[in-house]
């Protein structure tokens, strides 16, 4: 069987390819309402409302090749985390605001906040509460290097070759501990410089491209 098969298999669809795939379990708005996401090669997708067969899936998941990066977390979460319009905060207190060259309007800041989501190309970091790197990662970030992050509840490496890392506990994502050690492996990760470095690839082909710069592309 292969692994598209075997993903169709799981869900009892028939999955395009490109898409990302995900599993979402809905129990409670602030402790368990919690995404997985795994990036993979050839993104496979779909999305699954059912707590009952989240884990389940997500072990059978991890048994497929080509896995990159997984992550669990909560999406209200991310929601806030990543919003730099105004219009979305009632009270706007202690928020650092800043002109936007590109919007040409307010917007702000997100610079402080370390699960910020980051694109690096064909995956993308997200603040959560557990991590699963994949074999097909390793080429960005070595095993070695991964393994030797030690800010977290857990890491260990499966029997499959993926390693796991439990960063923190969902339920307690905003607390100063937890922020810190998102920080840590953010940091730890070199997150910022992978981004930058995939925004100015991306700057360089719209310009080589159209001769002149992307607008909205930082």
């Amino acid at each position: 069987m292969t692994d598209k098969e075997e993903y169709s298999h799981l869900v009892g669809i028939e999955l395009e390819p490109r898409m990302i795939s995900s599993v979402r379990c809905k129990k409670s708005f602030a402790i368990s309402d919690v995404q997985v996401e795994f990036q993979l090669l050839d993104y496979l997708g779909m999305n699954i409302e059912t707590e009952k067969i989240a884990l389940p899936f997500i072990q059978r998941v991890l048994t497929l090749s080509g896995i990159k990066l997984g992550v669990l977390y909560n999406p209200h979460y991310c929601f806030w985390e990543n919003r730099r319009s105004l219009e979305f905060y009632k009270y706007r207190g202690g928020l650092k605001i800043y002109h936007d060259s590109h919007l040409d309007a307010k917007a702000v800041d997100l610079s402080q906040r370390p699960g910020r989501i980051a694109a690096t190309g064909d995956w993308r970091f997200v603040g959560a509460s557990d991590y699963w790197f994949g074999p097909a990662i390793f080429e960005v970030f070595p095993r070695e290097h991964l393994l030797a992050f030690k800010q977290g509840l857990s890491i260990q490496e499966l029997p499959n070759g993926i390693i796991h890392l439990q960063l923190l506990h969902l339920g307690e994502y905003w607390s100063d501990d937890s922020q810190a050690r998102i920080k840590a492996l953010r940091e730890h990760l070199e997150i910022d410089r992978l981004e930058r470095e995939y925004r100015k690839a991306l700057r360089d082909l719209w310009e080589q491209r159209h001769g002149k710069p992307g607008k909205g592309i930082e």
